[in-house]
């Protein structure tokens, strides 16, 4: 069962859709009505003997065939206008949805498009992340290298420092050692 919301916009569509013919085939078959109402029966010897006849021009042309052609017309006119509007309701109804299925096809791509970023970016993030943790290791590597190395220079220095102070002082020891020897 269609819900009452829609079933509602449909019954003023096809109002709003009717109106316009309905009324057209309602005033041409009045109009139609009219004229021979407000017409007699042709004037001929025996209608006027009996006062029937109206000196009107249209009143020999309209008799009850005529305005059952009137009213038929009325309504085909109406039936015609109204299935066109119909017709056209229907086309338009398919344009809407139509483009309302392309809108939607076209906000799942997108968001198929906006998922796949996301995941590009976020694979990109994890990559830089892994390339900033590897870099940092290698810095804190390499300061931690440096140090060894500057630790190490230093230890060297102080062992050269150490040997050219023993050296300096066997070096006295042999110079006093001959002076001794030597005076």
């Amino acid at each position: 069962m269609p819900e009452p919301t829609r079933w509602w916009s449909r019954f003023k569509d096809v109002t709003a859709f009717w109106r316009a013919p309905v009324i057209a085939g309602v005033v041409t078959g009045v109009g139609a009505w009219l004229v021979w109402y407000f017409t007699k029966v042709p004037c001929i010897m025996e209608n006027s003997a009996a006062g029937l006849c109206n000196p009107g021009v249209l009143a020999s042309y309209i008799n009850l065939p005529a305005l059952a052609s009137c009213l038929a017309i009325g309504g085909g006119f109406a039936t015609f206008a109204g299935g066109y509007n119909i017709i056209m309701l229907n086309k338009e109804r398919q344009r809407a949805d139509d483009a309302e299925a392309r809108l939607q096809a076209e906000r799942e791509r997108n968001d198929q498009e906006r998922e796949k970023r996301e995941r590009e970016d976020e694979r990109q993030r994890e990559r830089y992340e892994r390339l900033m943790d590897e870099f940092l290791e290698e810095r804190r590597q390499a300061n931690e290298d440096r140090r060894q190395y500057v630790a190490t220079q230093q230890a060297m220095m102080n062992t050269l420092a150490e040997i050219n102070a023993t050296l300096v002082r066997l070096a006295e020891q042999q110079q006093n050692g001959h002076r001794a020897n030597g005076d």
